[in-house]
Parts: C-alpha cells; sequence; structure tokens
C-alpha cells in the first residue's frame, strides 16, 4: 500500500461526482487473495488481467479507500464516526466484491443502534 511494488491502480469517482476520478495504488496478488472478484478479473484473460489502470464507477472514492484499509489491514479506521449513507456504500461495496464479513457483520449491527 506504500506504493511498494504496485501493480495496478484503481480510479474510482470522486464523491462530489464532478466527473474526477480518484487514484489508488494496490497489488494485485493482494486484491485476488482477499476478493474472488479481484481474482477472477486478474486470472481469466480479461481486459482487468492486462491493464495498468483499472475504474471502478459501481464505488466512491471514500468507499474504495475504506474497502482498501480493510483488504490490507482488516480493519476499517474511523468506522465509529462515518455516516449511516456511508456505512450503508461500503456495506454494498464489500457485498459486491465478496470481501470477509467478520468486521462488515459489526457494521450492520451498528447500523442497527444508530438513533
Amino acid at each position: 500500500k506504500s506504493g511498494h511494488l504496485v501493480d495496478i491502480f484503481l480510479e474510482a469517482p470522486c464523491d462530489d461526482n464532478a466527473g474526477v476520478m480518484v487514484k489508488h495504488c494496490a497489488h494485485r496478488l493482494v486484491l485476488a487473495l482477499r476478493s474472488p472478484v479481484f481474482a477472477a478479473m486478474f486470472i481469466n484473460n480479461s481486459k482487468e488481467a492486462h491493464n495498468a489502470s483499472i475504474q471502478l464507477q459501481d464505488v466512491s472514492a471514500t468507499t474504495l479507500q475504506a474497502l482498501l484499509d480493510y483488504i490490507y489491514a482488516d480493519t476499517i479506521p474511523s468506522l465509529s464516526s462515518l455516516s449511516v449513507p456511508r456505512l450503508l456504500d461500503i456495506l454494498n461495496a464489500a457485498h459486491c466484491y465478496l470481501l470477509g464479513t467478520r468486521h462488515f457483520n459489526y457494521v450492520a449491527a451498528r447500523l442497527l443502534i444508530v438513533p
């Protein structure tokens, strides 16, 4: 995540939907180990397997950063300070990319107790 040996860039739209894409550094191996969706992108003969950059239109830049934090560190920083809409975005993206559910079960439980 520090930029060393980066072999893929994930791009997601800026949260204000101004058409600006935010680029995140990543490692194919790490993404593939944590998400079967990313694994399928990189293993099969798809355009993602050969491109140095992938545009993800289904998540915002902030949501993508939360997913990458989870993929790399198994945690979501500042989880308790996130808004309900942001939590829902993260849950939806985690579901779409078939990420593990341990921390996301906590997120779902938090949604049930938000005043």
